[in-house]
């Protein structure tokens, strides 16, 4: 996948989304699209965009974020 393309798929993503949150629902053949096109973007973000963590800091730093954790007293 190349650069426009998927910002073209990142428009017609957001657009079902749009649907989505206005409508309530998504017909079969949209929902079928909407999970092929997040399976397109994820495996080019994986390749083009994605984060190695450098040390520990930095991969302890990623999980607390993916997990959404926060630091209670």
């Amino acid at each position: 996948m190349i650069l426009e393309e998927y910002k073209s798929k990142t428009e017609e993503l957001e657009s079902l989304l749009r649907k989505l949150t206005d409508v309530g629902k998504l017909n079969k053949n949209e929902l079928l699209i909407l999970d092929k096109i997040s399976e397109h973007i994820a495996e080019f973000e994986e390749v083009n965009f994605s984060f190695k963590p450098q040390n520990l800091k930095e991969m302890i730093g990623l999980g607390v974020y993916q997990k959404k954790l926060i630091q209670q007293c």
